[in-house]
């Protein structure tokens, strides 16, 4: 439980809308960068909050995770109270028996990988470090206005138990989730062309895809009995489902389907999306039993905002990060990526405001460069659904949305560079050469899953840990670039290009399960050479 807080009149320099994972890591980043801050969040919440239970989006990947760990300090919370992350796995199968299944992954981890996270651990850790720092929490909040004077001077009205407060701040960020408190109040939503619903629900205890098959050749493909330790995706025609497990012993189930394939009324309750599962994937039905710690659901969750910053015409300074301004898709676990992007972009407009820039140029350009990665990002997922249930097709796609991700959005996060507008001014035209060929190659992708949907299974294993040029790419994270920026965001790009052009062809003539193409397992100048 916080501390009480005054009666009214509050101010601060900067006001966060939400004590959740994206307003608690903002004031963490902003602590960090300028101790001596007024910073005030003004959260719906109490903690502690509960644990196993709490929020959905317990995957990380790797520019997350290291916002997380080395932008935010808190590799040790990390590494002591989570579990580390064994990559993406995914089967495709009848859902009957997992060593039949196609296999989608890693036999050994990745150079540079992430963790999975219990969100109300984490978010408990977090709240805690405010504390410490001297940031002002008023929990149990219930905002009721934002209000913007002439001057730019922002009230946040609230109601507090029985009384009505407020506290007043120049600058003020939406970090409300879900609820999208500026993004509604300020009319910013914008329709989205990806339709996808989702049901989750946690259970109390460990789920391990490993004991679902005593099969030894299966067993022995993955050394030490990991594979749960992945996020596990079982896949297939117009659906996805998870198995996430978590620290505390329990284990995070979601179902996320096309919504014209797989309507939420098939799963919009636990005993629905029970009997889906039964029908769909009956294993996971059996290993995830009756019961459940708690059920929730999404209908249409992907959305957008027209401006993530406010402009020259707005009356106040304000900003949406995190889930308060868009969501895309959970497939690649992105949802703390985007975090980290926007309180980044945040963090750089406020500190450079603090030193008396003039930054409204400088916000055009972070809302152009967001509005590109989020763009990017919804072209992994926009009309794909429908070749997700194809092992062989998966395997060529997901090779280039890794590499798309390190190559670029990876690149700039590890050195730093997302802010950096000269560098990003300078290689607009290369940038946007990757961007075109990323939708290239997923239009490639949804071509061919139009003419083959699904393949039988055969028990094949595309070894993500045995491809070097997938060890190259994600091991270039692993620390920032020495020597020229410029040069190095130049080669990776050249890469990426290289890439997109050897995997185009193959979307359209396929490949044979049992000779994933050769040149995975070869030397990756193999392909970067080409």
């Amino acid at each position: 439980m916080s501390s009480a807080m005054p009666a009214g009149g509050a101010t601060a320099d900067v006001a966060i809308l939400g004590g959740g994972l994206a307003g608690l890591t903002l004031a963490r980043q902003l602590r960090r960068a300028t101790p001596a801050l007024s910073i005030t969040i003004v959260d719906a919440g109490r903690h502690p909050v509960a644990e196993a239970a709490f929020k959905v989006g317990e995957s990380s990947v790797e520019i997350g995770a290291d916002y997380l760990a080395r932008t935010l300090g808190l590799r040790e919370h990390l590494d002591t109270a989570h579990l580390k992350k064994f990559g993406l796995r995914c089967f495709f199968g009848d859902g009957h028996d997992v060593a039949h299944a196609d296999e989608l992954g890693a036999s050994h981890p990745l150079p540079v990988s992430a963790w999975q996270m219990d969100r109300g651990r984490l978010e408990n850790h977090l709240h805690q470090c405010a504390m410490n720092d001297g940031i002002r929490v008023i929990d149990e909040a219930s905002i009721r206005a934002v209000d913007f004077a002439t001057d730019g001077q922002a009230t946040i009205r609230y109601r507090r138990g029985t009384g009505r407060e407020c506290v007043q701040a120049r600058r003020v960020v939406d970090a409300s989730g879900r609820r999208g408190l500026l993004r509604k109040r300020l009319r910013l939503s914008k329709p989205v062309a990806h339709n996808g619903n989702a049901a989750w629900f946690r259970v109390d205890k460990t789920i391990k895809v490993d004991d679902w098959s005593g099969d030894q050749d299966w067993q022995q493909r993955v050394p030490g009995h990991k594979r749960w330790l992945s996020t596990n995706h079982l896949m297939g025609n117009g659906y996805w489902v998870w198995l996430i497990p978590l620290a505390s012993g329990a284990t995070s189930i979601g179902i996320v389907a096309d919504a014209q394939k797989h309507p939420l009324s098939t799963m919009h309750s636990h005993d629905r999306a029970l009997d889906w599962l039964a029908q769909h994937q009956p294993q996971c039905r059996e290993a995830v039993g009756a019961e459940a710690i708690d059920f929730h659901r999404f209908r249409g969750y992907s959305y957008a905002s027209e401006r993530l910053f406010s402009g020259r015409r707005d009356a106040g300074e304000w900003a949406l990060t995190g889930e308060a301004g868009q969501f895309v898709d959970p497939f690649y676990s992105p949802g703390l990526d985007f975090i980290a992007y926007g309180n980044t972009f945040v963090t750089d407009l406020l500190m450079r405001d603090l030193a008396g820039e003039d930054t409204r140029a400088r916000r055009l350009t972070h809302e152009h460069g967001f509005a590109a990665i989020h763009q990017s990002t919804e072209a992994l997922y926009e009309g794909q659904y429908a070749g997700f249930g194809n092992f062989r097709l998966m395997t060529l796609k997901t090779i280039w949305d890794y590499a798309f991700y390190w190559c670029v959005l990876g690149f700039l996060h590890t050195n730093d560079a997302l802010t950096d507008t000269d560098l990003l001014g300078v290689h607009a035209s290369s940038l946007a050469r990757a961007r075109a060929m990323n939708v290239e190659v997923q239009h490639a992708f949804r071509t061919a899953a139009e003419r083959c949907p699904t393949i039988p299974p055969t028990g094949a294993f595309a070894d993500h840990g045995r491809m070097p040029l997938l060890r190259e790419l994600n091991g270039r994270l692993a620390s920032p670039c020495k020597g020229s920026l410029g040069e190095a965001l130049q080669a990776s790009l050249a890469d990426l290009d290289a890439i997109g052009r050897t995997l185009i062809p193959l979307f359209g003539k396929g490949f044979d399960a049992s000779d994933t193409p050769a040149w995975l397992y070869e030397d990756p100048e193999r392909v970067l050479s080409a």
